[in-house]
């Protein structure tokens, strides 16, 4: 994105522009849907549909479908916020992400809704001296090869990942926009 570019508001799909309402809260409610097992598909790009697109939304199947690709591939795109699944993960870090930018932005994430891109772009310039950035430093420092000489040292990097090591039961960000793009794909049954 360049500076004088605007933020990604609208999308335009088989000749209508649809108006988007991409904040942190809707964009992370969608992955949560997506990734809820307990709906069916097209509830789950119904409801996504709901959260992310002004009224009005499209009507046939395939412009809902062309809608929400488009609309993910924007959410999903490189600039994710989730340095890889072993680094970040959005849900299980959630208090470390509200701390880092309460204390590098003055930005109360609880409180201030803001746009999806703004966020990953504050995101991904997080200083390292926050509280998210020293556990990202950890889980990511490489463990040195072994040695006589650093036998202290690589223990202690190792009790240093176990105790800030994501659970595998926390489904990532990743996941989540894989689970979302699954939901726009069953939706090509939709009538």
């Amino acid at each position: 994105m360049r500076l004088n570019d605007r933020r990604f508001e609208a999308v335009d799909v088989c000749g209508h522009t649809y108006r988007l309402r991409l904040t942190l809260k809707n964009v992370l409610t969608a992955m949560d849907v997506a990734g809820d097992n307990l709906l069916e598909d097209n509830d789950k790009a119904m409801t996504m549909l709901r959260l992310l697109v002004r009224w009005p939304r499209p009507h046939r199947a395939r412009a809902k479908v062309q809608l929400l690709e488009a609309v993910m591939r924007h959410i999903r795109g490189e600039e994710s916020p989730s340095g890889g699944p072993d680094i970040v993960d959005l849900s299980q870090d959630a208090g470390l992400i509200r701390a880092s930018f309460l204390q590098a932005y003055g930005i109360d994430l609880e409180k201030t809704d803001i746009h999806w891109d703004k966020f990953i772009e504050l995101f991904q310039a997080l200083p390292e001296d926050t509280a998210l950035g020293r556990v990202m430093a950890i889980r990511s420092a490489p463990m040195p090869k072994a040695s006589r000489y650093n036998k202290e040292a690589r223990e202690k990097l190792a009790r240093a990942k176990r105790a800030v090591a994501l659970k595998k039961t926390v489904q990532s960000a990743q996941e989540s926009a894989d689970a979302m793009a699954s939901s726009i794909l069953a939706m090509l049954g939709m009538r």
